[in-house]
């Protein structure tokens, strides 16, 4: 919570736990229900930035994205 009013910006990408892979937000150990809940709950929702390594992941990011957010992106 302290940082909630310093955060502006963030990039998201997801991970096996041991290496900093760039996976998709649906592939890995981080449960990004959870973090985007958190992030999209804040008075001013920071900007987001995929960085994720292939196209494909982009594409499944998206996917995850507005499936469960039904944002359009």
């Amino acid at each position: 919570n302290y940082l909630k009013n310093y955060l502006h910006y963030a990039h998201l990408h997801n991970n096996n736990g041991i290496n900093d892979s760039h996976k998709s937000l649906d592939n890995g150990n981080i449960d990004y229900n959870k973090v985007l809940d958190t992030l999209f709950s804040l008075q001013n929702t920071p900007i987001l930035a995929l960085e994720v390594d292939y196209l494909d992941g982009v594409a499944k990011s998206l996917q995850f994205l507005q499936k469960v957010y039904s944002c359009k992106v």
